[in-house]
């Protein structure tokens, strides 16, 4: 893979910094401040916008961090403007430097400038992490952005490789806000797609023809091939007295759909998403090639109720060769990972140009694709959701591999025991389905009404607002979920 310092600064970068330093001599000092800062979304309802901003500490820092990132890309380094001191003399400014002596003096501030956002943003990662991530308050996200827009700046101007220059975007990204018109996914996007096409010359990853090494299918073993049959047949365990069968529909018509949704009517959808580039060209080989050096935030452990489980953020080139791994050799739950309910299409445009929000997600109480919430859940075998329900409509789509679902109506909730509201877990049920003792623990449960699915590739279900779900793989798989109001 190629990792060489780039050629050129990416366009949106360039574009970002221009429109940033625009002030002419007359602007006012309180006025100079990041615009980065300034172009953030919304005020935030009980917290000034500017209240961290304002903070002498990071005043003085933002402000010194501009003053040198602005001299370097204009290039307008002087000694009285730098006031560049080193301790060798050798690389003394004069007051008509040059261009030896300013590359010099640039080197100098860049060096200077990433170890001072280095403490800065290692201080504000420490408030992110205090207490859960739901209390923190937005404005230190959107600092952290801030900081991570200008340590990509410094990056590419010290020429650091492009591998670098992604992973402080893909931080931003991760844990930050969208500021700026989403800036950094656009650095990232732009880096990328001159990764993937140096690093595989034969292979455009911006054309949709169906290229062979595009149409691949996940590897499986004649093994596992064997272990899918018997997976189908024993499907999951502890099937009620109480089944029914989910409604199958193929292509439905809106009006169709519209019924689904007021009736709150499960529907197992086919011939719906054949349209989708994604459908052809992504298996596990494909998303390692193009999107390999990006990093995502990964579930360790089997489902997200175990006392073990925990997340780790890795690129996605580490997630695959440690958990993308044929079932036989997972020994314990910490064997399995998972990308699960994450907006991976935000960070990765390039993929979400694959996948099409279903004309289905219209019908909802606000018309706009804007305002459908896209998740990513990308996996090996084994991966499980416990049971819980969403409060949203919901169409699951399956992209490659197979997953099997149970799905449980409202009506069944008290069955389930969900835990407290006070919970975090308020919507996730305390028991588990395939427990071995589940009738005699729980009796109840002997006639609860359910209904299990296989969902394979190329397939959608459609899953109503709080209607319970529990969700394993049987194979490594990619599914991508559409909720709307």
């Amino acid at each position: 893979m190629e990792t060489s310092a780039p050629d050129s600064y990416p366009p949106s970068l360039v574009e970002l910094l221009e429109g940033a330093f625009k002030e002419t001599a007359e602007t006012p000092t309180s006025q100079k401040r990041l615009r980065l800062a300034s172009q953030a979304d919304k005020e935030l309802p009980g917290i000034p916008p500017d209240e961290l901003l304002n903070d002498p500490f990071i005043q003085l820092a933002l402000n010194r961090l501009l003053k040198s990132l602005k001299n370097v890309f204009l290039n307008k380094v002087t000694g009285a403007a730098v006031g560049v001191q080193d301790d060798n003399d050798s690389c003394k400014i004069s007051t008509s430097p040059s261009e030896e002596e300013k590359g010099c003096a640039n080197q100098v501030l860049v060096e200077k400038a990433l170890v001072e956002l280095s403490s800065l943003t290692n201080y504000t990662w420490e408030q992110l992490n205090i207490g859960h991530w739901k209390s923190v308050p937005r404005i230190w996200r959107k600092l952290y952005t801030c900081l991570a827009i200008l340590k990509v700046c410094f990056l590419v101007l010290k020429r650091s490789s492009d591998i670098e220059v992604i992973k402080e975007c893909d931080m931003g990204i991760l844990m930050g806000e969208p500021i700026c018109q989403n800036v950094l996914s656009k650095i990232a996007e732009e880096i990328s797609s001159r990764i993937s096409i140096s690093a595989n010359p034969k292979v455009n990853c911006n054309d949709n023809t169906n290229h062979e090494v595009m149409t691949m299918t996940p590897t499986t073993s004649e093994q596992e091939k064997v272990d899918l049959v018997e997976r189908g047949k024993v499907v999951l365990k502890n099937k009620s007295s109480n089944e029914f069968e989910v409604t199958l529909a193929k292509k439905p018509s809106l009006q169709e759909f519209l019924s689904f949704m007021n009736t709150e009517t499960p529907a197992l959808l086919s011939d719906t998403i054949n349209h989708w580039p994604a459908l052809n060209k992504w298996n596990v080989e494909y998303i390692h090639r193009v999107a390999g050096f990006r990093t995502v935030p990964v579930e360790v452990g089997q489902k997200y109720t175990s006392e073990d489980w925990t997340q780790k953020v890795m690129t996605i080139d580490e997630f695959i060769n440690k958990y993308m791994k044929p079932s036989t050799e997972i020994k314990c739950p910490d064997d399995i990972g998972y990308v699960a309910q994450y907006h991976l299409f935000r960070q990765l445009p390039e993929l979400g140009k694959d996948i099409r929000v279903p004309e289905y997600c219209t019908l909802g109480s606000i018309s706009d694709n804007e305002n459908v919430e896209i998740n990513a859940w990308f996996g090996p075998a084994d991966t499980i959701s416990p049971t819980h329900y969403d409060p949203n409509h919901n169409i699951l789509v399956q992209i490659f591999g197979s997953k099997i679902i149970r799905l449980f109506p409202p009506s069944e909730s008290s069955k389930l025991k969900p835990h407290p509201e006070s919970s975090l877990l308020f919507n996730t049920s305390q028991l588990d389905v395939e427990q071995d003792d589940l009738f005699v623990a729980h009796p109840e449960m002997k006639n609860a009404k359910h209904c299990d699915i296989i969902l394979n590739a190329g397939e959608a279900l459609y899953i109503p607002p709080k209607w319970w779900h529990y969700v394993k793989s049987l194979e490594p798989s990619f599914s991508v979920s559409f909720w709307f109001e």
